[in-house]
Order: structure tokens, then C-alpha cells, then sequence
């Protein structure tokens, strides 16, 4: 298809006050080198990153980044999706 490959990440978000993905800060996230910026960033999340760079992928989805967690409406019609966002996933980590 059309899509570009990428790869999602599974994981608990626990107690770690993490970035997410607002309204607010779309723009911000979704410019390019976004993840690189962000020093906050749960360890996982940067271990993610460091596998996606290390197998020569360019595309990590992460549901705290990739969802916008403030729009109930749209964050219902993400969670709805989930299946297919992973089950078209060139691989998952979890």
C-alpha cells in the first residue's frame, strides 16, 4: 500500500509522568526530529527509538505520541483502530 512501513511500541506507561500528544502541542510533536528533542522521554521510549534507528526503520508509533489524549472524540476512534495500527505494523515491541 501506500502506508510506510513502521513499527509500534506495547507497553505499560506506569506512574512515569510521560509526554503525550495534545491538541496543544500537535504541531510540536509532529515536526520532524520531534522524539529526538525530548529528553523526558520514558526509557522504553528512547530504547524503542534506538531499535527502530539500529534496524534502519524511520517510523515508531507510540500511542501516548501518536494519540491525541486530550480529544475524547478522537482518542475513541484510535483506541477503536488499535487492532489495525499494530496488526499492519512491520513489527512490534514490546
Amino acid at each position: 500500500g501506500d502506508e510506510p512501513d513502521y513499527i509500534t511500541l506495547s507497553y505499560v506507561w506506569g506512574s512515569y509522568k510521560q509526554p503525550t500528544l495534545t491538541t496543544a502541542n500537535l504541531a510540536l510533536w509532529s515536526s520532524a526530529g520531534a522524539l529526538r528533542q525530548h529528553i523526558d522521554l520514558p526509557q522504553t521510549n528512547k530504547d524503542a527509538i534506538q531499535v527502530v534507528q539500529d534496524i534502519g526503520m524511520r517510523f515508531l508509533w507510540v500511542d501516548a505520541l501518536c494519540n491525541i489524549q486530550d480529544d475524547k472524540y478522537e482518542l475513541a476512534l484510535q483506541i477503536q483502530q488499535m487492532d489495525r495500527i499494530y496488526s499492519r505494523a512491520t513489527l512490534t515491541i514490546a
